[in-house]
């Protein structure tokens, strides 16, 4: 684990370090979800699902059939 410091600028801005932007892929526009916990903030990257989705390539047809699965599930849901 590597501890970075860094600077709260006006109006509650930092600078994420570049190290930790490149590893978590975090770009310009890019969101992050902060999370209060007892004693500190856990920084959380936020990634579409899009972008996710090529995380498992190996899985690919598993996860669309999980997808179907689930839609059609609600779709029978929905009818009663």
């Amino acid at each position: 684990m590597r501890e970075y410091a860094v600077k709260v600028h006006g109006k509650g801005l930092m600078v994420i370090p570049a190290p930790l932007r490149e590893k978590y892929d975090i770009k310009k526009g890019s969101e992050v979800v902060l999370v209060d916990e007892e004693g500190y903030v856990m920084m959380i990257p936020k990634h579409s699902l899009v972008e996710l989705y090529g995380v498992a390539k190996g899985y690919g047809n598993m996860i669309d059939e999980m997808v179907r699965e689930l839609h059609e599930e609600r779709r029978r849901e929905a009818r009663s």
